[in-house]
């Protein structure tokens, strides 16, 4: 899995590519983490090259929205492919 991250006025742009499973989910929950904790921000995750996401990272995604809307902010996502979208 690769992940980068950039700035927007507005937003958080993260960029996740690769697979998204129990052995990438714990990089991917630190980064998206780390991510949020810039205040101000909403997260913007683009998904157009995730090649394949199993119930973990789903979880890693539920968990960081939960965290983000307590916090008063947000997580969308961008372009997710057929194997997010399943879920």
């Amino acid at each position: 899995m690769d992940l980068s991250t950039h700035a927007h006025p507005d937003w958080m742009v993260c960029d996740v590519a690769g697979e998204i499973d129990i052995f990438t989910a714990h990089a991917l929950r630190e980064h998206l983490l780390a991510a949020l904790g810039r205040p101000g921000y909403r997260l913007l995750l683009d998904m157009s090259m995730v090649t394949a996401m199993d119930p973990s990272g789903v979880a890693v995604l539920l968990s960081t929205l939960r965290r983000a809307v307590r916090h008063g902010g947000t997580l969308r996502l961008i372009a997710p492919t057929p194997v997010v979208r399943g879920y």
